[in-house]
């Protein structure tokens, strides 16, 4: 479809579709160039827009982006010492698991076949003490 056609039909079309379709001609500075001349060439689209973008600045307003700014920063406080408590003992687990990768990481093969050897032994006691 011919850019041009496509945009008198946006204009009697909704202005989710119309912000849609210009997200996407975007990336094309002719389909850019043809939409601000659409807009400047239609005052009724322009009117939609320029009510539209009042209507999503009154949702950004500074008291209402300052009172969910205030209201996060609350709920991270609030929870500040059980956040930590949980970074504290994730620090631990951690550490002992750089640990493991480290020395799993240093041992040769036949090292590595020797501990799984180990642990699969160590297993089967555990299951049969359990089972007698």
């Amino acid at each position: 479809m011919h850019a041009t056609s496509a945009l008198h039909q946006q204009t009697s079309s909704s202005i989710d579709q119309y912000i849609i379709s210009a997200a996407a001609a975007a990336a094309a500075a002719p389909g850019v160039a043809q939409h601000l001349l659409t807009v400047l060439t239609n005052p009724e689209l322009a009117a939609k827009l320029s009510a539209a973008g009042r209507q999503t600045a009154l949702q950004y307003t500074p008291d209402k982006v300052m009172d969910h700014l205030e209201s996060v920063l609350y709920c991270l406080t609030a929870c500040s010492n059980e956040l930590l408590q949980l970074r504290q003992s994730c620090i631990s687990d951690l550490q002992q698991a750089c640990a493991k990768a480290s020395e799993a990481c240093s041992r040769t093969p036949q090292q590595q076949q020797q501990q799984q050897l180990q642990a699969l032994q160590q297993q089967l006691k555990q299951h049969l003490q359990q089972h007698q």
